[in-house]
């Protein structure tokens, strides 16, 4: 065995390779200094090679710096572990550092060894290292691995070139061509973003860009090398909802057959009926009747009979469930079922027999309901009127029977909403913006609340959900009841209209509590109602067809396809996939505004008013668009302030609108 005591070893650590001074020998365990001056134990096999100095432990650090300067310059210049594998690669055996060093030394000395030692331990291709032991490599593993290594330099070489090239069309302007060597990288790009293929090119795009997800790198990247349509939803894409219906889907909607009229059905087709939506909507959910009997008028309420043509569980009502609602995007609709079902048979389309969900309900003189009834029931819909040609019609004084019965129905709508007031409903009339984008076109209007045919509409399907939730309470019939709890702000907002005003809009949204659903019937106070359910849009909306379902077996004497239990576990899911598709409508209304405003009214200066101070500046809302954005003001100003400004920075991609003054209103 060695003698070690007061010796300078080198030796193999957990930290690499350490000088050290052996202060105690007992047997196979050394008692060390090691080169920090730390005191430790290691076993002699860890032992690299033994220098002929017995340093003082004082001495110890200068040492080592000397030693250190010998040991760095023969392992950088002289030492070449690939020449040392030739020499030796012929006998694969365990080899000590001391026979290798032999081998390619002609005088071995220790700092040869142990800058030898140094060089093996980095060069894990053609040595295998086993303790302090080298194993020589086989040809065949060399040879594989420098292709490897060969290969993997080329692939970083590739990426970071496609990294380069992909950063260069993101600040590109125009369109940019595709050279021959990226067309596969897009490739991989489509598969990703479009098909939902998962592949390596995720790691690039997170690369590419700090401030972007990769699905927002991929979209910019199709988009500016003409992969995608110009007019192409970026949050519809990236939120990968496919308008594509799946193959077994558009079968089954094929195969559906037309209504016809039922006799056990209560016929409304010989009564003047009407629909009301906006001029461009497809999928009509709802139509109205009206007949007088002496001083009462019957109103009817028809809701389409979407149960009628799908089934639980069938593959349409599946891929309506995985949909949740139809999506209203400024540059396109995705419809939650196939425009076989949507927009034609279920849709309550003018002159074609449909099978509905009918409330009929008997107003008195005052606009009172003094009775009313649920029927399975058909109708052929007499006139389509838009909003606008309903609110000409409430405008004007003709004599026509369509104005006479929308002017009745005006009158009990007014009348429907000063009971929901008294009973504390909270009436918000904010504009909305309708967006649509065609042929790189933008065109906006505002949705003005205050119009008496929205109102009329409007009141009248609060009153059909109503009605409905009433008749399943009463009935037994397990449904979902949606509910809401009395706001917690002051009261002076419940039984108020309250107009456009964001500041106050803001104060109210905050105090009010979100509506839950509930198996049990319950007061929805935002809406001054005792109870409350939703099913009168079940062409657009899952949830409303679940109702409706449950009803409408209910209606026809039929088991009831969901139990209690069931019905909110499938309604929750329903509603979750609603709120994020409502969530993308916003947010794509919201891009294409901030769109328009960089293309169309760069330049311009408008009125806004002061909503809230926020970082720095204020929170401002424009007030011909009702978008709000950051001002950048030195000027102090009060909430509420009308102030003249213009457009610092709009980015529709980063949702950035940052305006700076430009003078007061008042």
């Amino acid at each position: 065995m060695a003698d070690y005591q007061g010796r300078l070893i080198e030796y193999l650590g957990a930290g690499g390779v350490r000088f050290a001074l052996v202060v105690r020998q007992v047997g196979e365990k050394l008692q060390i200094i090691d080169e920090r001056g730390k005191h430790d134990r290691i076993a002699a096999h860890q032992v690299i090679t033994i220098h002929p100095v017995k340093p003082d432990p004082a001495e110890l650090p200068q040492i080592v710096r000397q030693l250190q300067a010998r040991i760095q310059p023969i392992k950088e210049e002289e030492v070449d572990t690939e020449l040392l594998w030739e020499t030796v690669r012929d006998e694969i055996r365990e080899y000590r550092i001391e026979e290798l060093a032999d081998h390619y030394f002609a005088n071995r000395d220790p700092v040869r060894v142990s800058a030898l030692f140094r060089a093996l331990l980095e060069d894990a291709l053609h040595f295998k290292r086993k303790g302090i032991i080298f194993i020589p490599r086989t040809e065949q593993h060399v040879s594989d691995q420098l292709l490897a290594i060969r290969r993997r330099r080329e692939k970083q070489a590739l990426r970071q070139q496609a990294l380069a090239w992909m950063r260069r069309v993101l600040q590109a302007d125009d369109t940019v061509e595709v050279p021959a060597d990226m067309v596969s990288l897009l490739h991989q790009v489509e598969d990703y973003l479009l098909r939902r293929k998962a592949n390596e090119v995720v790691h690039l795009l997170n690369e590419v860009s700090e401030e972007s997800t990769a699905k927002e790198v991929a979209f910019e990247l199709l988009l500016k090398t003409g992969r995608l349509d110009p007019d192409a939803d970026p949050l519809l894409v990236i939120a990968g909802i496919e308008e594509r219906f799946p193959r077994k889907v558009l079968e089954q909607a094929e195969r559906l057959v037309p209504f016809q009229p039922e006799p056990e059905r209560r016929d409304f087709s010989s009564l003047l009926s009407f629909s009301i939506d906006d001029e461009d909507t497809r999928e009509i959910d709802d139509a109205l009747t009206v007949r007088v009997h002496g001083d009462r008028v019957i109103v009817g309420v028809h809701i389409a009979d979407v149960a009628h043509f799908v089934a639980k569980g069938d593959p349409l009502d599946e891929e309506a469930h995985r949909r949740g609602a139809s999506i209203y995007m400024p540059t396109r609709t995705v419809s939650m079922f196939p425009p076989q079902l949507a927009y034609e048979l279920a849709s309550l389309n003018q002159g074609e027999w449909r099978p509905t969900m009918s409330f009929e309900i008997e107003f008195d003189a005052t606009g009172q309901v003094v009775d009313w009834r649920l029927w399975r029931g058909q109708i052929t819909v007499t006139r389509r009127l838009s909003y606008a040609e309903a609110d000409q019609w409430l405008g004007s004084s003709v004599g026509d029977q369509v104005a006479e019965h929308l002017r009745r129905l005006h009158r009990i709508a007014q009348q429907l909403l000063i009971e929901r007031l008294k009973r504390g409903a909270i009436v918000i009339r904010r504009p909305e913006l309708k967006i649509r984008v065609r042929d790189g076109r933008i065109a906006i209007k505002v949705i003005d609340p205050r119009s008496p045919s929205r109102q009329l509409v409007g009141e009248f399907m609060i009153l059909a959900n109503r009605l409905a939730a009433q008749h399943a309470a009463r009935q037994g019939v397990p449904i979902i009841f949606r509910v809401q709890d009395p706001p917690h702000h002051e009261p002076e907002f419940s039984g108020h209209i309250i107009e456009y005003d964001p500041i106050q809009i803001s104060r109210v949204l905050k105090g009010m509590r979100r509506s839950r659903l509930s198996l049990s019937p319950q007061p929805h106070a935002g809406l001054g109602l005792d109870v409350y359910t939703q099913l009168t849009s079940p062409i657009r909306r899952f949830a409303d067809v679940i109702i409706q379902r449950q009803l409408v077996a209910h209606l026809a004497d039929q088991p009831l396809p969901y139990q209690p239990e069931e019905l909110l576990r499938v309604l929750a899911t329903a509603e979750s996939t609603e709120r994020e598709m409502r969530a993308i409508e916003r947010q794509s209304t919201r891009f294409w505004a901030l769109r328009y405003l960089a293309e169309e009214r760069r330049e311009d200066t408008f009125e806004a008013i002061v909503v809230e101070p926020i970082d720095g500046g204020y929170a401002v809302e424009l007030a011909d668009l009702f978008l709000r954005g950051h001002l950048s003001a030195e000027i102090k100003h009060e909430r509420g302030e009308r102030v003249r400004v213009r457009i610092e920075r709009v980015d529709p991609r980063q949702d950035v609108l940052r305006f700076v003054e430009v003078a007061s209103v008042c």
